[in-house]
């Protein structure tokens, strides 16, 4: 795509293009010893098995490579003969590990099953670690530990650190790292800023800020780069902004060199706050250091950021300037041109984006088209919006739940009720999950549409499905008891948030 064509948009943009052509369609999982080469040796009438595996690219399979050079005529395998038996017999003790309640007989089990498949306890655990499923891969893994031939790999309680961290449990991660120096595993930096991430990304500060000083205490330990990318960013989605700059400025003074990443977190951490100036500022600073060169994640962040704000004109300016510096808009950077063209209602430049895409090949995604969706909902043109999602059916383009909400939110302001029911049923007959903002928008379009008994049917679905309700679900319930002067429902509606403990504020 040639540099004059970005240049040629931007333009476009400035003057308005009114043509309109139909839309067209739009790990860090662990890879565990998926290529393992069983061999098997004859010798002395025992069987022994050899295993070949591939290079170790990660802490799992470094065990597993490890294992192929060293194998034990204790495990199972071998004094079976039979890889199929044993990796049977394997996976059924953790089916079983997995389906016990009972800690003591948990624990009873783990002891008695100290000679398995270690092929397939570490594919399990990857499989668990990769599907996030914590608390099965946090038995697997107490499993592994005591297995003969295991011997204790930080990169291992790194992966699990990052799992964990992802579902929301800081307090686990801590207990693993009680057992990592149990294991004889000496924290490292990389260790270190892997419990780090688990802590900012429950937004448990408090812990990260106590870890973050011990780092800085072990000479041995000393933040890194992606240490303080870390604080920073959890600093910002905290809302402590101040804080995130002390930090950039101590990086700074302990000989630490800010890359690519630090700047455009903090340039989107700030963008979100609003806080353009800053952005700018940090911009600036950027272009200064001079190792840092901006990238289009730099710009789609800034863009973003004037776009979100309203401001058209100097989000156009600094378009204008990523289309200056050589650099290609991407798909995000169209998307956000087009979100915020929709929502200040300047459809001629929004359709001109929509061309472009078509002219240069670009695929338009699920985002695209909830974008379309959304400038057409909220403006009233319900036409045009039926249009866009037809479309989007027929391009093969999958819908997510942004987009049922979407339309649920359009239909519900022009109170028609049958088109409501009509897209809850395509919900139902797709494989979107729905998530609380999809049920609050068919509930709230219900209540839009005076049909309480529609908004109550919606609720025990929710109920059924077991997606708590929030302060939104109670907020839409209440207020449509209260118009309809059901003030009995409303109380019982109370009573039943605070039995369940959900919040009403």
């Amino acid at each position: 795509m040639p540099h004059v064509a970005s240049s040629f948009l931007a333009m476009s943009l400035l003057n308005g293009f009114t043509n309109f052509s139909s839309v067209s369609r739009i790990s860090d999982g662990l890879s565990l010893w998926k290529s393992l080469k069983d061999v098997v040796e004859h010798k002395d009438n025992s069987s022994l098995m050899m295993f070949s595996a591939p290079p170790a690219t990660n802490a799992t399979s470094a065990q597993a490579a490890r294992l192929t050079q060293n194998p034990k005529e204790s495990i199972e395998t071998l004094e079976t003969g039979s890889w199929k038996r044993a990796s049977k017999n394997t996976a059924e003790v953790i089916q079983n590990l997995e389906q016990l309640r009972d800690e003591d007989l948990r624990m009873e089990l783990i002891r008695k099953s100290r000679r398995l498949l270690p092929r397939t306890v570490l594919e399990v655990l990857t499989d668990r670690i990769h599907s996030r499923q914590w608390q099965s891969a946090l038995k697997v893994f107490d499993l592994l530990r005591e297995q003969e031939w295991y011997k204790p790999e930080p990169g291992t309680y790194i992966q699990l650190f990052g799992m964990l961290g992802r579902c929301r449990q800081p307090g686990k991660a801590f207990v693993y790292f009680e057992k990592l120096q149990e294991d004889g595993c000496k924290p490292s930096t990389e260790v270190y800023t892997a419990l780090l991430s688990a802590c900012t990304r429950s937004r448990d500060l408090d812990n990260a800020w106590m870890l973050f000083e011990k780092m800085k205490l072990d000479a041995r330990c000393s933040p890194d780069v992606f240490t303080y990318s870390l604080m920073m960013k959890g600093c910002c989605e905290a809302g402590f902004h101040n804080r995130a700059i002390e930090l950039f400025k101590e990086m700074h003074r302990s000989g630490v060199s800010p890359n690519v990443v630090i700047y455009n977190t903090l340039i989107d951490a700030f963008g979100k706050a609003g806080k353009l100036v800053e952005v700018e500022e940090l911009y600036s600073m950027m272009l200064e250091h001079g190792a840092c060169k901006p990238d289009v994640w730099t710009q789609n962040s800034i863009i973003r950021s004037f776009g979100r704000a309203g401001k058209i004109d100097k989000m156009e300016e600094w378009f204008q300037n990523l289309t200056n510096m050589g650099l290609q808009p991407d798909v995000v950077t169209l998307n956000c041109l087009m979100d915020a063209y929709g929502k200040k209602g300047k459809f001629q430049k929004m359709i001109a984006v929509v061309n472009y895409m078509h002219k240069y090949h670009y695929k338009l995604n699920t985002i695209t088209y909830n974008t379309l969706l959304d400038a057409y909902g909220r403006a009233g043109e319900i036409e045009q919006m039926e249009q866009t999602f037809h479309i989007m059916k027929c391009k093969s383009v999958k819908p997510d739940s942004v987009t049922f909400c979407t339309l649920l939110n359009a239909y519900g302001k022009k109170a028609l009720r049958n088109m409501v029911k009509k897209v809850w049923l395509q919900l139902e007959n797709c494989d979107v999950i729905p998530d609380s903002a999809v049920y609050n928008a068919a509930m709230d379009a219900y209540r839009r549409a005076g049909t309480i008994t529609d908004m109550e049917s919606i609720y025990q679905a929710m109920i059924i499905a077991r997606c708590q309700p929030d302060v939104f679900t109670y907020n839409i319930m209440n207020l449509a008891y209260q118009s309809q002067g059901m003030d009995e429902r409303a109380e019982r509606l109370l009573l039943q948030f605070q039995g369940n403990g959900w919040s009403i504020t």
